[in-house]
């Protein structure tokens, strides 16, 4: 008798064993997730050194677009930004209105500044490598930028499902065609743009 239970259980572990190989494999990681700017929790800044002696700050006040995210392979992540021109605001209307000017950003035959991103590359827990393509003024550069993941939340109210990161790069504004009060000394010409997102799940 001791001898048929034994081999019944063995029966038993090998049918079983048999039946869970055959089964589809199911996958733990997670999904990409695409999320819609929010853009009144979003920034965009610029920083550019004046007269040699000091940094001066700016931003644009309208940014759109929208990105996805793995939180398991980030190499799956994709962005697209796009920020108007014409919502430059540095705290001063006429200097506004001189950067929408040809001199700067040409707002009226190049309304928008676009961002697309190419890859992203993990360098430690919650840094990136970003890189992608930069066009402004009708011209498209690529750039690589600096990114920390910010995380992913589900908020259990009316925010939703929010998820945020912060980017920082330096271009040169001369190979975009805004070359205008370099010589003089007056404006440099590399600027740090920073830029602070917070997407929706859509």
């Amino acid at each position: 008798m001791w001898k048929f239970r034994k081999q019944f259980v063995i029966l038993t572990i090998l049918i079983t064993a048999s039946w869970l190989a055959a089964q589809p494999v199911r996958s733990t990681q997670s999904q990409p997730q695409t999320f819609r700017i929010d853009p009144i929790h979003s920034t965009v800044l610029f920083k550019i050194r004046h007269l040699g002696v000091s940094n001066f700050y700016g931003r644009f006040n309208k940014v759109s677009g929208g990105f996805t995210w793995d939180e398991t392979d980030s190499g799956n992540g994709s962005m697209r930004i796009t920020v108007e021109a014409k919502n430059v605001d540095t705290g001063n209307l006429q200097r506004d209105i001189h950067l929408m000017s040809e001199d700067f950003f040409n707002a009226e035959e190049f309304p928008t500044i676009s961002f697309i991103s190419k890859g992203i590359e993990k360098t430690s827990t919650d840094t990136y490598t970003l890189r992608g393509d930069l066009t402004m003024r009708g011209v498209r550069k690529p750039i690589t930028a600096s990114m920390t993941w910010l995380g992913i939340k589900d908020t259990k109210s009316q925010y939703g499902i929010r998820a945020g990161f912060e980017a920082t790069f330096t271009i040169k504004r001369s190979e975009f065609g805004m070359d205008g009060f370099i010589q003089e000394g007056i404006l440099g010409d590399e600027v740090t743009l920073t830029i602070a997102l917070e997407g929706m799940r859509k």
